[in-house]
C-alpha cells in the first residue's frame, strides 16, 4: 500500500490528519491543516506557507 501524503505541508496522511470534503467524508489529497469542509483553510502565500510548515515541524 502506497502511502499518502499531503501536498501542501509534505506530511503523511492517516485518518486522524486528513481533511474534509463539504460532506465532511475525509479527503484523500490534503491533511485537516490545510484543507477543511471542502476548502483551503488559508489563502497563502508561498513565503507564508514556508513559514507554517516549519511552525508545525517546530512544535
Amino acid at each position: 500500500m502506497d502511502r499518502q501524503f499531503c501536498p501542501t505541508y509534505e506530511m503523511s496522511l492517516s485518518y486522524v490528519n486528513k481533511g474534509t470534503d463539504v460532506d465532511g467524508s475525509q479527503n484523500n489529497d490534503y491533511c485537516m491543516y490545510c484543507y477543511n469542509e471542502g476548502r483551503f483553510t488559508q489563502n497563502f502565500t508561498m513565503s507564508r506557507m514556508i513559514d507554517s510548515v516549519f511552525s508545525l515541524l517546530i512544535k
